[in-house]
């Protein structure tokens, strides 16, 4: 008994304590959120237009929302308790939470080649171990050991660095070794178009994003004189490119000095994670929390507010998550001065959050004079519609059971990326909750805003990243997570009494050796940038050369066509059209569903509403909308477009259209002729019946 007694008051140190800290947090954490999970299963009516029809993966998304959300929430009290609990208390929660979890799933579970998941896993505890322990060490004096780079050093590596990623997105950007994307290449095309001509976001055209697709491909065909493919994939790389830039402000922000630009330099020329497209989507958010973070005067606060509204009008959902960061952190800030009864820092503190707010306003009601956008439309859809409807039909096994999954086509490595990046976002706010508690239960000054309004930005990008199914998407939105967690490791070395050469030489190896797709130590999968450079500029050079011939209204290149399976689509093209031409089918009087609207410049067709998409027709409302739209342009023939080899498109939605759509299926069951479709290379044509 007295050996027990001793074994249980022995307490691990150093690294090993935080090692063993993070073991007992994520045990807590993924157990809790299991009960949550559970909970909201049995508790929460699913939901999906009509209620008790699951999605089509069986698996009700508003339920899991709820459960992500909760998890998450949870995450930071089931910390601060466990800061208050001795080692052994700490074990016996930690323990029963974990078990009770287990209990409540065990007959859901099914993991194929568990060895695989060992890798990602002890990755995970080793990168939180360091976390957890430098976010014990004092970091506030980051800033004065490390002044920032001086201005034209930091302009000059924010262009190479963004000049060299464009170059090589450039001929990445195509996609067309892979397959011709009908549906993402369609809705930036289609909707630069209107946008082009005079459109209006969600009254002319159902926006996918934002400006920075949308905006950026108008730009470039404004610039071009040229509205095809090889334009498009100019803009897409321009767009990819300036995640290089948001990386070098994330490095200042998080006070790493001149350590950002080897950061930088790593991630640009010996790793493939610049070429997630989400770094890009984040710039505007990045600037407006640098402005809002370090501002001393009035005018910091305004121009902060500005830079928001554009965030959010640059890529709507990050737009959003960035505000709700802001208005999340100044809670915090407001709480810890009135405890801490700093009552002059809280005047401050409010005054400039109005200053923030009257920013954020003043521009939103200048942009809708001078540009008549945002108006009523886009905030009505935008902050109501799509948070209530919208969302992808996939789910993850945590913290929901996974009672699907053995019923479905999941790959071992698709449900690795949803389990372990979900675990880290919550293993970093757990930690740091835990570590600003800390400080706040000691009345220390509250940590740095910047690092702060991060924290907050990678909790709510929960939603996005969870409401979506390709695995490429899940990537690009959790992918962000480990960029953070090796900032904020990073952060904590640049503290270390140690020469800079060290610091440096284990930076260097984190960023190098740890692959952002899987989240787990290995070579990663780099692009050849120096291979891809050079077609790039050949693909520049080619630009303006003329359009060979093609049924495809001019939109491909010499290039494109010499891919098998775009010439082929633009064979298909020409039968689709000569069909369409027999059956007395013109211009607008063709709806494609369900998503491939790059079929209408390709035939040289206008859309005949604004839903590019069917399944953007989410409420009732909207799909007496879209059959108005549809009758008033005397639409005569619907084609379903069915994918093939070399053709990407959504080809059904999430659930079937007499669910998902009712009103429209109910008017297209009743209008067309749905027994009997003509055959065409590109999918199935539904004539308008007599």
């Amino acid at each position: 008994m007295y050996t027990l007694k001793m074994r249980l008051r022995i307490k691990p140190s150093g690294f090993l304590a935080s090692v063993a800290e993070v073991i007992t947090l994520l045990c807590a954490i993924i157990g809790a959120s299991a009960v949550i999970g559970y909970l909201c299963a049995v508790f929460i009516t699913p939901e999906w237009l009509a209620p008790g029809y699951p999605s089509f993966y069986r698996y009700p998304k508003n339920v899991e929302i709820k459960a992500i959300l909760l998890a998450a929430a949870a995450s930071i009290p089931v910390s601060i308790a466990l800061a208050r609990m001795s080692w052994a208390q700490k074990c016996a929660f930690s323990g029963f939470l974990f078990l009770l979890g287990l209990l409540i799933s065990y007959k859901y579970l099914y993991f194929e080649d568990i060895f695989s998941w060992v890798v990602p896993a002890i990755t995970l505890i080793i990168l939180l171990s360091l976390l957890d322990y430098f976010q014990g060490r004092n970091t506030t004096h980051l800033l004065n050991l490390n002044p920032k780079p001086r201005m034209w050093l930091l302009c000059l590596a924010a262009f190479l660095g963004t000049a060299f990623i464009f170059l090589a997105n450039i001929y990445a950007a195509y996609f067309f070794d892979e397959s011709l994307d009908l549906h993402h290449f369609g809705e930036k095309f289609t909707s630069a178009i209107d946008f082009l001509n005079g459109g209006m976001p969600f009254v002319t055209f159902f926006w996918p994003h934002g400006l920075h697709d949308t905006g950026l491909t108008a730009l470039f065909f404004y610039l071009g004189s040229s509205a095809d493919l090889p334009t498009m994939s100019i803009a897409l790389a321009m767009a990819n490119s300036l995640g290089v830039i948001t990386l070098l402000l994330l490095c200042i922000g998080m006070g790493l000095g001149y350590y950002s630009l080897l950061i930088t330099f790593i991630a640009v020329v010996l790793s493939d994670m610049l070429l997630m497209p989400t770094y890009g989507l984040l710039l505007p958010v990045i600037i407006s929390f640098l402005l809002f973070s370090r501002s001393k005067s009035m005018p910091g606060f305004i121009l902060a507010g500005v830079v928001a509204f554009i965030s959010y009008i640059y890529r709507i959902d990050y737009g959003v998550y960035g505000i709700l960061s802001v208005f999340g952190y100044c809670l915090y800030s407001f709480a810890f001065s009135i405890i801490s009864r700093q009552l002059t820092r809280l005047k401050e503190q409010v005054v400039s959050f109005f200053l923030y707010l009257a920013g954020l306003i003043a521009s939103a009601l200048f942009s809708y004079l001078l540009f008549g956008f945002p108006g009523s439309d886009w905030y009505r859809i935008t902050m109501l519609t799509l948070p209530k409807f919208m969302a992808d039909s996939t789910g993850f096994p945590y913290p929901l059971p996974a009672s699907w999954l053995s019923a479905l086509d999941y790959t071992t490595y698709t449900m690795q990326i949803g389990v372990f990046y979900l675990t880290s976002v919550l293993g970093i706010a757990a930690i740091s909750a835990r570590h600003l508690y800390t400080r706040f239960k000691e009345g220390s000054t509250v940590e740095t805003g910047f690092f702060v309004l991060v924290l907050f930005l990678l909790a709510f990008s929960i939603r996005t990243a969870l409401g979506r199914s390709a695995e490429d998407h899940i990537l690009q939105f959790f992918g962000f997570s480990y960029l953070v967690l090796l900032l904020l490791i990073s952060r904590g070395l640049v503290s270390l009494d140690v020469s800079r050469w060290l610091k440096g030489a284990i930076i260097t190896a984190l960023f190098i050796f740890l692959n952002f797709w899987t989240g787990s130590f290995g070579q990663p999968t780099a692009p050849p940038h120096f291979e891809v450079i050079s077609e790039s500029l050949q693909i520049l050079a080619e630009h303006n050369d003329p359009k060979p011939k093609q049924c495809s209204n001019g939109i491909f290149s010499a290039r494109n066509l010499s891919v098998p399976h775009i010439s082929s689509y633009d064979r298909a093209v020409c039968s689709t059209r000569e069909l369409l031409e027999s059956k007395g089918i013109n211009d607008g009087e063709l709806f494609v569903v369900h998503s491939a609207s790059l079929v209408y410049p390709s035939l040289g067709f206008r859309l005949p509403s604004k839903y590019y998409c069917l399944g953007w027709a989410i409420t009732e409302e909207m799909q007496r909308e879209l059959v108005a739209e549809l009758e008033k342009n005397g639409v005569k023939a619907i084609l379903r477009i069915r994918p093939s080899d070399g053709l990407r498109a959504l080809a059904t939605y999430d659930i079937p259209d007499s669910v998902r759509v009712p009103f429209f299926y109910e008017w297209f069951s009743n209008k067309f002729e749905i027994e009997k479709p003509l055959q065409t290379e590109l999918g199935e044509l539904y004539l308008l019946r007599n």
